[in-house]
């Protein structure tokens, strides 16, 4: 909850400095394609070998966005072209890798002349066509883009140039330089793009899990595996890295922000892989491998390699869905093995199951397990499916996304002239190089304590085969975790290379990202490939050697008191109690975090809230001068006033009748008397009128 929120805090952080700097959100005006190159390769004014190999002139980008513009404005009023003209002039060489597309109705001269152009021109002639302006000729400020379109005239001005900006309600041009201004003080673009990437990264650490903000992921795995399943392929723990990725402009022209995401990422991938090593959980042991993945995504993004880290979100949801589905039929299975025991001892009950020691049985415990691959075959075939493409063997989807994201940071490292760019990519190349050892290592351990040896349980050794409902699913998952990764096909990768097209993956993403250097652009390298394929499988014979037949538990009542073989050995000890220990990354928090929280919320709740609030401010000062206030105006509004209009009008009601009663006297002749009075009263009322007066 606690990083979820704090991520929160560096999302709109982030979004408050956009719209301070840019005066918008939006990363691309209605219209804007990032990618020049996309524009021109599709409307096929390029070689078919430049767009395969993403080889782009900027003259050439140049050319044909000036004869589209030509085309489009023919006819226009005079001024209009001035204006364009004038527009040309301010934005300059800033904004030449922009275009701006337009669908327009072929009508008149032009459809004529796309008749005349064969097949593909009837079509255009009753169609829409695609008019590509250069955003330098383009008849509108820079204020009027998106925010990738003004970071790029932005980044490109001198220190101290400035260039027409904004048009004011009054005509008056606005000129703007490197500068962003906050009230008094002003910072420079790169200062301000960096802590751009900063708030986005402190975001991405909370929803993708990054360190420091990663221990709440695997706690999450608590829930039902099937939703374990979708949120760790495809759902939130992904949302980060898609931010990164859409936010890339940021990180291509922030040398800095690259370093730090390449830090970071590659610091969660090797943290989480060695935490993976130490846990019991089958689905814990899934959940740091997660945290770990993410990792090598956020850790391509740090160096350019933005279609390697979606391409890698894409397999990593196919064969992490199908790991993650995959424990959840052993464990199903492990359940029901559980039950069909407590029958055969007449224990039918659905309570919790305990051992001979009266411990809770666990079934997502792996020293639980055992032996399950002839009990499960359909699980484990698939499981090791998966297995092999999160540990990135050939030719398996996980092979073909880890190997691009090494490669491209092995050239972003060895061909980049910026030493922050050269460090940022030795760091990524060399740390997921150990990550991906930490991966084969803890999913052949995690396929050695589940599926081979013997049985360390009874509930093992009568787990049933999962039903069709559960292992069709995983079949599904299994062909895609062997053939997605032929979506993005390098070039060189005989014999693939006969059947799919080359970077496949990365076309479909050139066109919102303009700055894609290497990606889908290098060529499959065997020597890295080797190597990559050379340390997993080394890890996993170093974890065959190590847990193979009965020595994956040591212990006589399994779970209970169950040791890991790296705990006996006293040279790896300690790393394994560190790393079962998550590295101490929950002592941390809760030292650092969690109990000052706690005595903070404490001492709120009970000196702030109740101390001060309920028993001073509540009993002293709101009752006590309530009750004061309350008592001034009783006496002389309550009392005074309103007691005494109501008892007044009694009084009076009673002083009147007490008069009124002394004429009840009780003899007939004062009756008769007052009687006589009346009548002659009446007399005198009716004849009085007719007396004339004044004669």
């Amino acid at each position: 909850m606690i990083a979820n929120r704090v991520g929160d805090f560096g999302i709109i952080m982030a979004t408050i400095l956009i719209f301070w700097t840019f005066g918008t959100v939006n990363y691309y005006s209605p219209g804007e394609v990032a990618n020049s190159c996309y524009v021109l390769e599709h409307a096929e004014s390029i070689s078919a070998e430049q767009a395969e190999h993403g080889e782009c002139d900027a003259e050439a980008v140049e050319a044909f966005a000036t004869g589209a513009v030509g085309e489009h404005e023919e006819g226009e009023a005079e001024g209009s072209e001035e204006a364009t003209e004038e527009s040309s002039e301010v934005e300059g060489e800033a904004n030449a890798g922009i275009v701006l597309v337009q669908e327009t109705e072929t009508e008149g001269e032009h459809a004529e002349e796309a008749e005349a152009e064969g097949e593909h021109g009837e079509e255009a002639a009753h169609g829409a066509h695609m008019s590509v302006e250069d955003m330098t000729n383009a008849n509108f400020m820079p204020d009027q883009m998106g925010v990738f379109a003004q970071l790029d005239a932005l980044v490109n001005l001198d220190e101290g140039e400035t260039i027409p900006w904004a048009v004011s309600p009054d005509g008056t041009v606005i000129e703007r330089g490197r500068e962003v201004q906050f009230g008094p003080y002003s910072a420079d673009i790169s200062v301000v793009l960096f802590l751009i990437i900063v708030f986005i990264v402190l975001g991405v650490s909370g929803k993708s899990a990054q360190i420091p903000l990663f221990v709440w992921l695997p706690d999450a795995m608590a829930g039902p595996t099937p939703v374990s399943a979708l949120m760790h392929a495809a759902t939130m723990v992904t949302a980060g890295v898609y931010l990164l990725v859409r936010s890339n402009v940021f990180i291509t022209y922030s040398p800095e922000g690259r370093l730090l995401i390449a830090i970071i990422g590659t610091a969660t991938a090797l943290v989480a892989g060695l935490t993976a090593v130490g846990q019991w959980d089958i689905k814990r042991v899934l959940a740091f491998s997660t945290v770990s993945q993410l990792g090598f995504m956020v850790a391509a993004i740090g160096v350019g390699a933005y279609v390697a880290a979606i391409f890698h979100l894409v397999t990593h949801a196919v064969f992490k869905a199908l790991l993650f589905l995959g424990s959840g039929s052993v464990i199903h299975g492990v359940e029901h093995g559980e039950h069909h025991v407590h029958e055969l001892h007449a224990h039918d009950h659905h309570g919790d199951h305990h051992d001979d020691h009266g411990e809770p049985f666990d079934p997502q415990d792996m020293r639980n397990m055992g032996g399950l691959r002839a009990r499960m075959p359909i699980t484990f075939v698939t499981y090791l499916i998966g297995t092999f493409a999160l540990s990135g063997l050939p030719i398996f989807a996980g092979f073909w996304s880890k190997d691009e994201i090494l490669l491209d940071a092995l050239v972003h490292g060895g061909e980049s002239t910026n030493v922050l760019d050269q460090l940022s990519g030795f760091i990524v190349f060399f740390g997921l190089l150990v990550a991906a050892g930490f991966t084969a290592f803890y999913m052949w351990r995690q396929i050695q304590m589940v599926f081979f040896g013997e049985p360390r349980s009874e509930a093992a050794r009568h787990a049933p085969e999962s039903v069709p409902s559960m292992t069709i699913p995983l079949i599904v998952l299994a062909i895609g975790a062997t053939f997605i990764g032929l979506i993005n096909v390098p070039g060189g990768a005989w014999p693939f290379t006969l059947f799919y097209k080359l970077h496949e993956f990365g076309h479909f993403l050139e066109a919102s990202i303009p700055s894609i250097t290497t990606g889908h652009t290098l060529d499959f390298n065997w020597l890295l490939a080797g190597l990559a394929t050379a340390v997993a499988f080394g890890a996993i014979f170093l974890a065959h050697s190590i847990y193979a037949g009965n020595k994956a538990v040591r212990g006589e009542h399994g779970a209970v008191d169950g040791r890991d073989p790296l705990q006996d050995n006293g040279s790896t000890s300690q790393i394994f109690t560190a790393a079962n220990r998550r590295l101490y990354w929950d002592d941390f928090y809760f030292a650092v975090f969690i109990r000052p929280y706690q005595r903070i919320a404490a001492f709120f709740a009970d000196v702030i809230d109740w101390n001060f609030w309920h028993d001073y401010v509540h009993d002293k000062v709101i009752k006590r001068g309530y009750d004061t206030i309350s008592q001034l105006l009783a006496n002389p509004l309550d009392i005074g006033l309103i007691d005494g209009a109501v008892n007044g009008v009694g009084r009076l009601v009673s002083y009147l009748s007490g008069r009124f009663r002394t004429a009840q006297t009780g003899y007939v002749r004062t009756y008769a008397v007052v009687l006589l009075l009346g009548v002659v009263a009446v007399i005198v009322l009716m004849v009085l009128p007719l007396i004339p007066i004044g004669s």
